[in-house]
Protein backbone atom coordinates (compact mmCIF):
# COMPACT_ATOMS: atom_id res chain seq x y z
CA UNK A 1 0.00 0.00 0.00
CA UNK A 2 1.27 3.69 -0.72
CA UNK A 3 1.56 6.19 1.65
CA UNK A 4 1.93 9.82 1.15
CA UNK A 5 5.41 9.76 1.91
CA UNK A 6 6.03 7.14 -1.12
CA UNK A 7 8.03 8.62 -3.88
CA UNK A 8 5.31 6.97 -6.42
CA UNK A 9 2.35 9.13 -4.56
CA UNK A 10 2.33 12.34 -6.77
CA UNK A 11 2.26 15.74 -4.43
CA UNK A 12 -0.92 17.36 -4.16
CA UNK A 13 -0.79 20.81 -5.52
CA UNK A 14 -2.58 23.69 -4.06
CA UNK A 15 -3.81 26.69 -5.35
CA UNK A 16 -0.99 29.46 -5.26
CA UNK A 17 2.08 26.86 -4.33
CA UNK A 18 3.04 28.21 -8.25
CA UNK A 19 5.13 30.83 -9.33
CA UNK A 20 3.80 34.45 -7.73
CA UNK A 21 1.17 36.06 -10.17
CA UNK A 22 0.43 40.01 -10.17
CA UNK A 23 -2.57 40.25 -8.33
CA UNK A 24 -5.18 43.19 -9.21
CA UNK A 25 -4.75 46.05 -6.40
CA UNK A 26 -7.03 45.22 -3.30
CA UNK A 27 -8.96 48.14 -3.76
CA UNK A 28 -10.24 46.16 -7.51
CA UNK A 29 -11.33 43.29 -5.25
CA UNK A 30 -14.21 42.06 -2.76
CA UNK A 31 -12.57 42.03 0.70
CA UNK A 32 -11.92 38.23 2.37
CA UNK A 33 -13.33 39.89 5.63
CA UNK A 34 -16.90 41.37 3.93
CA UNK A 35 -19.76 39.08 2.87
CA UNK A 36 -21.58 40.33 -0.08
CA UNK A 37 -25.43 42.05 -0.06
CA UNK A 38 -26.99 39.98 -3.01
CA UNK A 39 -29.24 41.60 -5.56
CA UNK A 40 -32.08 40.50 -7.23
CA UNK A 41 -30.81 39.88 -11.00
CA UNK A 42 -30.91 37.13 -12.82
CA UNK A 43 -31.80 37.89 -16.61
CA UNK A 44 -31.42 35.68 -19.20
CA UNK A 45 -29.92 37.71 -22.16
CA UNK A 46 -29.54 35.94 -24.82
CA UNK A 47 -31.14 32.85 -26.22
CA UNK A 48 -32.19 31.10 -29.13
CA UNK A 49 -33.27 27.79 -29.96
CA UNK A 50 -29.46 26.70 -29.43
CA UNK A 51 -27.84 28.45 -26.62
CA UNK A 52 -28.08 31.23 -24.39
CA UNK A 53 -26.13 33.87 -21.89
CA UNK A 54 -27.82 34.25 -18.69
CA UNK A 55 -26.79 37.42 -15.93
CA UNK A 56 -26.97 35.51 -12.37
CA UNK A 57 -25.49 36.23 -8.91
CA UNK A 58 -25.00 39.27 -8.18
CA UNK A 59 -23.56 40.37 -5.17
CA UNK A 60 -22.63 43.49 -3.84
CA UNK A 61 -19.90 45.22 -1.87
CA UNK A 62 -18.95 48.56 -0.61
CA UNK A 63 -16.58 49.06 -3.37
CA UNK A 64 -18.44 47.33 -5.92
CA UNK A 65 -20.08 44.00 -7.48
CA UNK A 66 -19.37 40.43 -8.38
CA UNK A 67 -21.43 38.57 -10.99
CA UNK A 68 -21.72 35.50 -13.06
CA UNK A 69 -21.82 35.29 -16.96
CA UNK A 70 -23.62 31.36 -17.35
CA UNK A 71 -23.38 30.53 -21.53
CA UNK A 72 -25.33 27.44 -22.26
CA UNK A 73 -25.26 25.97 -25.39
CA UNK A 74 -27.55 22.68 -26.66
CA UNK A 75 -24.89 21.60 -28.79
CA UNK A 76 -22.04 21.29 -27.00
CA UNK A 77 -18.41 23.32 -26.92
CA UNK A 78 -16.09 23.12 -29.69
CA UNK A 79 -13.43 20.12 -28.57
CA UNK A 80 -10.41 21.60 -27.96
CA UNK A 81 -6.68 20.45 -26.61
CA UNK A 82 -6.17 23.42 -24.22
CA UNK A 83 -4.53 23.73 -21.08
CA UNK A 84 -7.00 24.52 -18.05
CA UNK A 85 -9.73 26.61 -17.96
CA UNK A 86 -9.80 27.09 -22.01
CA UNK A 87 -12.58 29.50 -22.00
CA UNK A 88 -10.87 32.04 -20.43
CA UNK A 89 -8.55 32.52 -23.79
CA UNK A 90 -10.64 35.96 -25.29
CA UNK A 91 -9.22 34.72 -29.14
CA UNK A 92 -11.44 31.89 -28.94
CA UNK A 93 -15.06 32.14 -30.22
CA UNK A 94 -16.95 30.20 -27.39
CA UNK A 95 -16.04 32.87 -24.84
CA UNK A 96 -18.40 35.49 -23.78
CA UNK A 97 -17.18 38.95 -24.23
CA UNK A 98 -18.75 41.03 -21.10
CA UNK A 99 -18.78 45.04 -21.08
CA UNK A 100 -20.30 46.98 -18.22
CA UNK A 101 -21.61 50.79 -18.49
CA UNK A 102 -22.37 53.19 -16.32
CA UNK A 103 -25.12 55.30 -16.06
CA UNK A 104 -22.45 58.18 -16.55
CA UNK A 105 -21.30 56.65 -19.54
CA UNK A 106 -18.05 54.99 -17.95
CA UNK A 107 -17.56 51.81 -19.55
CA UNK A 108 -15.31 48.76 -19.52
CA UNK A 109 -15.00 45.70 -21.53
CA UNK A 110 -13.42 42.42 -20.84
CA UNK A 111 -11.78 42.03 -24.55
CA UNK A 112 -10.49 45.99 -24.41
CA UNK A 113 -7.46 45.31 -21.79
CA UNK A 114 -6.67 48.96 -21.73
CA UNK A 115 -3.56 50.08 -19.74
CA UNK A 116 -3.85 47.02 -17.30
CA UNK A 117 -0.68 44.31 -17.07
CA UNK A 118 -2.67 42.08 -14.77
CA UNK A 119 -4.09 38.88 -16.06
CA UNK A 120 -7.90 39.23 -16.05
CA UNK A 121 -7.70 42.90 -15.45
CA UNK A 122 -9.33 45.30 -17.42
CA UNK A 123 -9.39 49.34 -17.42
CA UNK A 124 -11.12 51.81 -18.92
CA UNK A 125 -8.02 52.48 -22.05
CA UNK A 126 -8.46 56.23 -20.63
CA UNK A 127 -7.99 55.26 -17.18
CA UNK A 128 -11.80 56.76 -16.42
CA UNK A 129 -13.02 53.33 -14.94
CA UNK A 130 -14.42 51.12 -14.04
CA UNK A 131 -12.02 48.43 -13.59
CA UNK A 132 -13.47 44.39 -14.86
CA UNK A 133 -11.61 41.79 -12.72
CA UNK A 134 -12.03 38.37 -13.93
CA UNK A 135 -12.60 35.96 -10.86
CA UNK A 136 -12.10 32.08 -12.35
CA UNK A 137 -14.39 30.22 -14.25
CA UNK A 138 -15.55 26.61 -14.26
CA UNK A 139 -18.03 24.71 -16.29
CA UNK A 140 -18.04 21.50 -18.53
CA UNK A 141 -19.32 20.32 -22.56
CA UNK A 142 -22.11 22.53 -22.30
CA UNK A 143 -22.13 24.83 -19.83
CA UNK A 144 -19.31 27.81 -18.97
CA UNK A 145 -19.77 30.35 -15.40
CA UNK A 146 -17.35 33.28 -15.90
CA UNK A 147 -17.20 35.24 -12.54
CA UNK A 148 -16.57 39.01 -12.69
CA UNK A 149 -15.74 41.59 -10.55
CA UNK A 150 -16.57 45.36 -11.60
CA UNK A 151 -15.32 48.62 -8.91
CA UNK A 152 -16.22 50.85 -8.29
CA UNK A 153 -20.04 50.79 -7.55
CA UNK A 154 -22.16 52.10 -10.14
CA UNK A 155 -23.96 55.81 -9.64
CA UNK A 156 -27.75 55.89 -9.71
CA UNK A 157 -29.14 54.88 -12.67
CA UNK A 158 -28.94 51.99 -15.46
CA UNK A 159 -25.77 49.81 -15.40
CA UNK A 160 -25.63 48.34 -19.16
CA UNK A 161 -24.37 45.23 -19.43
CA UNK A 162 -22.96 44.09 -22.99
CA UNK A 163 -22.25 40.81 -24.26
CA UNK A 164 -20.48 39.54 -27.33
CA UNK A 165 -20.78 35.74 -28.50
CA UNK A 166 -18.73 35.19 -31.72
CA UNK A 167 -19.63 31.36 -31.68
CA UNK A 168 -23.21 32.47 -32.39
CA UNK A 169 -22.71 35.55 -33.72
CA UNK A 170 -24.20 37.42 -30.57
CA UNK A 171 -23.16 41.39 -30.96
CA UNK A 172 -23.49 43.80 -28.60
CA UNK A 173 -26.67 42.31 -27.04
CA UNK A 174 -27.59 44.81 -23.96
CA UNK A 175 -29.59 44.55 -20.67
CA UNK A 176 -29.96 46.73 -18.12
CA UNK A 177 -29.77 46.82 -14.02
CA UNK A 178 -30.50 49.26 -11.98
CA UNK A 179 -27.73 50.89 -10.24
CA UNK A 180 -29.71 51.87 -7.46
CA UNK A 181 -30.51 47.89 -6.98
CA UNK A 182 -26.79 47.25 -6.59
CA UNK A 183 -26.09 50.39 -4.26
CA UNK A 184 -28.93 48.72 -1.70
CA UNK A 185 -27.56 45.39 -1.90
CA UNK A 186 -23.88 46.62 -1.15
CA UNK A 187 -25.25 48.53 1.91
CA UNK A 188 -26.63 44.75 2.95
CA UNK A 189 -22.95 43.94 3.29
CA UNK A 190 -21.57 42.39 6.04
CA UNK A 191 -17.89 42.89 7.49
CA UNK A 192 -17.03 40.11 9.61
CA UNK A 193 -14.08 41.56 11.30
CA UNK A 194 -14.29 45.60 11.34
CA UNK A 195 -10.80 47.16 10.37
CA UNK A 196 -9.05 43.80 9.19
CA UNK A 197 -7.03 44.51 5.75
CA UNK A 198 -8.65 43.08 2.74
CA UNK A 199 -6.04 40.42 2.34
Amino acid sequence: MSTPSDPQVPRAVFYGSGPPRRRPPVSFLPGDHVVGGVAPVRIIAWRDVRAAIVLDTVSCFPNGFGFSVTARTREGFPARELPPMPRDDLSLPETVRVGVIFSDDRAVFSDVPGASDVPGMAVHPGGRGPVLTAQGSLGGPWRMDRHYFVSPLPPPGPVVFVFTWPLYAVDQVRTVVDGGELSAAAAQSITLWPGEPAE
